[in-house]
């Protein structure tokens, strides 16, 4: 026989899991609308520095900066998939974002109580204004929230 506090517990696992399908449903169609927004200037840099190394220019020949070369490939990756606009650079970003939230979603389940993963979800998902407009993640945030909720977990 189910007690009372098992159907409260189902309950609340299955809000949780409805609003991180819904958080989630509702960011990709807002990031999908957004797609033929302009590069902003970070973007417009790694698109440019995507480019050259799809020329051929190793990185740091023509553009300089002191940030690292990954950024720069996964742009040159992304570019050479979905092509050179800007439509589809966002679209393989939104992709890419897409892929980071639901293997740290994955990842979140495995280490701590349903719950708490689907509301790190939800909370990654909305305050991160990076899965809105475009940019790649900051990783260093999501893992800080992951690791906050794990530790109020224990």
């Amino acid at each position: 026989m189910l007690r009372k506090t098992d159907i409260n517990g189902k309950l609340v696992q299955f809000a949780w899991w409805a609003l991180a399908i819904i958080v989630f449903t509702l960011v990709i169609a807002i990031r999908f609308r957004l797609l033929a927004i302009p590069l902003e200037r970070d973007e417009g840099e790694y698109a440019y520095a995507g480019q050259l190394i799809l020329q051929g220019i190793p990185p740091y020949k023509l553009a300089y900066n002191m940030k690292f070369p990954g950024t720069y490939a996964a742009y040159a990756v992304i570019m050479s998939i979905f092509g050179q606009t800007i439509h589809a650079i966002h679209l393989g970003l939104l992709l890419f974002n897409v892929a980071t939230i639901a293997l740290i979603f994955l990842v979140g389940r495995r280490l701590m109580a349903q719950n708490y993963t689907a509301a790190g979800f939800v909370n990654i998902t909305t305050t991160k204004t990076d899965y809105f407009f475009g940019d790649v993640p900051q990783s260093v945030e999501t893992v800080k929230d992951y690791i906050l909720i794990y530790r109020r977990n224990l």
